[in-house]
């Protein structure tokens, strides 16, 4: 075949040329196909995370007493995650709720001996001592860390915690749903 076409008869000519262009237009498309990416022949480290992490973080300075939950288990809103301890709050509330008893005991007595205007006084410096109170009271409901949204654990070596000492919005623990992954891969740019 290849001697026809080299030496063979001039109306044979003809059929050379295209020989010579199907010779050309089969090596430059098997020059584009052999360049394309094939789909496995690259291979890249990839990393599976949740998206979106829920951060918990101390809501009041304490010391962790405990952490009632393990890395990996899987929590509801409302369950308690950890435990802190702040003796210098607890007293200062309960200081307060004295002052508060002491403040309606001396109202009492104030009306009683019919001096309004000082018993109203009272119950103004009572009401203060209330709302202080309650905001201190919030803080110390904080002692108890408890889950917000309903997540996996991720966390390591949460038993380190236990002693420390925790200033408000320090991270304690990251919370990720199970349904809501997305996968982290790095691939060159050529690939």
């Amino acid at each position: 075949f290849l001697r026809g076409q080299l030496f063979g008869a001039a109306d044979r000519r003809a059929s050379r040329l295209r020989l010579a262009a199907l010779a050309i237009t089969g090596t430059a498309a098997a020059a584009f196909v052999l360049n394309l990416p094939w789909p496995g022949g690259a291979s890249a480290p990839a990393v599976v995370e949740y998206a979106p992490l829920t951060t918990v973080r101390a809501g009041s300075p304490g010391f962790v007493q405990e952490v009632r939950v393990r890395e990996g288990q899987v929590v509801v809103p409302g369950e308690i995650l950890a435990v802190l301890y702040n003796p210098q709050l607890t007293q200062r509330l309960a200081d307060l709720q004295l002052a508060i008893r002491a403040s309606e005991v001396k109202s009492r007595i104030l009306r009683q001996e019919d001096r309004l205007a000082d018993a109203m006084a009272e119950s103004k410096s009572r009401a203060e001592l209330i709302e202080k109170r309650d905001n201190l009271q919030r803080q110390v409901d904080l002692l108890t860390v408890r889950a917000k949204s309903t997540g996996r654990v991720v966390a390591r070596n949460l038993g380190a915690l236990v002693g420390q000492f925790v200033s408000i919005g320090q991270t304690l623990m990251i919370l990720g749903a199970e349904d809501q992954k997305e996968l982290q891969i790095s691939i060159e740019q050529s690939d």
